[in-house]
């Protein structure tokens, strides 16, 4: 059974000596119209806030690109060594580790988390699709 909009007087306009009737369709009418009522003041689409780039980067790490992830890391991470330098590899800005299967993989990475090591500082893990031997 389909239900029925009701749109307000005020967004038809009828012309009786044309013999049309003409129908706007603001975003505010059609609201008003689909909503049968209002949303509470604390509604959680209101407490939304926008995501920050390193939270999806940890959160889905497999939508980004090995370089960009790479790239994006080195700049979110300033304090720690770029990849690849001759330093330490304690203070790189991600270690990398091989996914160990052999399905055809749907990304460059594979997961992307924040490794917690006893008396040390954190540090980042990549786990990525190629560079690896099964």
């Amino acid at each position: 059974m389909a239900s029925e909009v009701r749109l307000p007087d005020s967004a038809v306009n009828s012309d009786p000596s044309q013999g049309s009737v003409h129908v706007s369709w603001p975003d505010s009418a059609i609201a008003a119209g689909l909503s049968s009522s209002k949303e509470p003041e604390d509604s959680p689409l209101e407490r939304v806030r926008p995501r920050g780039l390193d939270e999806i980067l940890l959160e889905d790490a497999c939508r980004f690109e090995f370089f960009q992830a790479v790239r994006l890391l080195e700049r979110l991470r300033p304090d720690r060594t770029p990849v690849g330098r001759h330093e330490s590899p304690d203070e790189e800005v991600v270690w990398f580790r091989s996914h160990p299967s052999l399905a055809f993989p749907a990304s460059q990475l594979f997961e992307l988390k924040n490794a917690r090591r006893p008396s040390k500082k954190s540090r980042l893990e990549m786990t990525v699709n190629f560079m690896g031997l099964v």
